[in-house]
């Protein structure tokens, strides 16, 4: 019993790690190029949620080859003044969310966000929303960076909702602004 559960934190971590890897890549490069003022509201393409986001949203696909096999992820992101917006997604295979606690799930997003960073998990705090379990988390990374993220697991999916800033602006509106913003669609 224990091998199978080191087994499927290996597998969680490996996902939830490649998934996270690609985010933050994704949220450093060219980190506070431009600024959009105020916030609009993004409908993702597949109608699954909405979120309130700066200016122009870049919409980016990537397939994560893992243990369970390729894994699509979805990113939309937008910079502001003081940070960089990404909300991502990925959909697991059903196999896997029937055999995998949710919590696995979620503790193994949240590990491979700060090794992915070489950061230092700063608080968490677990959410609900309508049901579907959550994680906000505060990381620190190099340079000082700050990475708050919300994670959420609806049925199958990881959605990933992230601001990136420097420390002195890891609490400002904006960021609350986006994260109680975002909505999943149907639940």
């Amino acid at each position: 019993m224990a091998t199978k559960s080191k087994r499927t934190a290996t597998i969680i971590g490996a996902i939830t790690a490649a998934v996270v890897a690609v985010v933050v890549g994704q949220l450093t490069t060219g980190f506070m190029q431009r600024d959009f003022a105020g916030l609009k509201e993004f409908n993702a393409p597949d109608k699954s949620f909405t979120v309130m986001l700066p200016g122009n949203v870049q919409e980016q696909k990537q397939t994560i080859n893992t243990q369970l096999g390729p894994i699509v992820a979805y990113f939309y992101s937008a910079k502001a003044k003081h940070q960089e917006f990404t909300v991502a997604y990925s959909d697991y295979p059903d196999a896997y969310i029937a055999a995998t606690d949710p919590k696995a799930i979620l503790d193994g997003s949240r590990d491979g966000a700060v090794r992915n960073i070489q950061g230092q998990l700063l608080s968490e705090t677990l959410l609900d929303m309508k049901g579907n379990p959550g994680r906000e988390l505060n990381i620190q990374g190099p340079q000082k960076m700050i990475l708050k993220s919300r994670i959420y697991l609806v049925k199958k999916r990881m959605y990933q909702i992230m601001a990136v800033s420097n420390k002195d602006h890891a609490f400002d509106k904006k960021i609350t602004g986006v994260f109680d913003s975002f909505k999943v669609n149907g639940i």
